[in-house]
């Protein structure tokens, strides 16, 4: 009778399992990644083939969101203008707003980029090579909700939208309440001086422009049909607002300097001491503490419900 030979099963290392392990679970990983979406409040899709894990932000405000919803691990790279949280200026430099580099996000190897509106010319090459983008633009609060519920929808993160998302909502609704009982004839008339010279302001379409609504006060410029209008010194004198808003921007205003100019003294705003510079940051992007820059505004128009600093 022939002998049968017992078979003898190799031992396998600790090391070794571990590595079958993952190998195992990347494949089924792999084999198991299903598309992910979200859907703008306009209507529009965004579909990606998986969940991103490799972000590119071309946008301070793109990156406050994603930094807020904790997904700070997978921002790979960011504009020069990205500096909040701190943590974001530790990223790869991209390049500006508008001038970025192509081939230096390619470099970074994105499954995604968010982008925002007006960067189209730069974003065409990154798009005939397929990596995905998702526009964000936001001229209203709820906007901003939007913006970071879409986040969240493409990376998993939608609890964590939700939260944000809340605790914004209570804020502006918190803000609005104070100031709802103030008849339109005694609503403060403001204007936000971005710029002197020429004399540029923002008008419908901008957040500034919701952000002064929801504050209480009404815009000089709310009724010129443009988002950014010109003023001259002549029509600035006639409109005469009660307040005037300013950022507070390196190398920007010079608020004494403004409030010496001879025809600027003979606004009722310079007149009682009714100018405040605003931190730029807050009030023009976009995203997660844009709430905050609603407070400032408030407290400017109506000191005796809100805190305000002094400029």
């Amino acid at each position: 009778m022939r002998k049968i030979q017992p078979r003898v099963t190799p031992s396998l290392s600790p090391a070794t399992i571990f590595c079958v392990a993952i190998l195992v679970f990347s494949t089924l990983a792999s084999g198991c990644s299903r598309p992910v979406t979200a859907k703008y409040g306009s209507g529009k899709e965004i579909v990606l083939p998986k969940r991103p894990s490799r972000i590119v932000s071309l946008a301070p405000s793109n990156t406050e969101i994603l930094f807020a919803l904790g997904l700070g691990d997978l921002v790979k790279g960011v504009t020069t203008y990205c500096d909040y949280p701190p943590e974001a200026t530790e990223k790869p430099d991209v390049g500006g707003f508008m001038d970025f580099s192509a081939e230096k996000i390619v470099s970074l190897n994105p499954d995604l980029i968010l982008a925002t509106s007006g960067q189209d010319q730069g974003l065409a090459p990154l798009i005939a090579m397929g990596i995905p983008v998702a526009i964000l633009d936001a001229a209203t609060m709820d906007e901003i909700g939007d913006c970071i519920r879409v986040v969240g929808d493409l990376t998993g993160k939608k609890r964590e939208a939700q939260k944000l998302i809340a605790e914004i909502e209570r804020e502006v609704e918190t803000i609005a309440s104070k100031v709802e009982a103030v008849p339109d004839s005694e609503r403060p008339k403001v204007m936000y001086v971005a710029w002197d010279d020429p004399i540029l302001t923002v008008g419908p379409g901008t957040l500034i422009d919701h952000m002064i609504s929801l504050a209480g006060g009404r815009n000089i410029a709310g009724a010129t049909g443009e988002p950014y209008p010109t003023y001259s010194m002549e029509a600035v004198l006639v409109e005469d607002p009660d307040v005037l808003l300013l950022p507070r921007v390196h190398g920007g205003l010079d608020l004494s300097a403004l409030r010496a100019r001879t025809a600027w003294k003979d606004l009722t705003a310079v007149r009682e001491g009714r100018v405040y510079l605003l931190d730029d940051n807050l009030v023009s992007r976009p995203g997660p503490r844009a709430v905050q820059g609603l407070r400032e505004i408030a407290a400017a128009l109506y000191p005796e419900l809100f805190e305000v600093k002094a400029p």
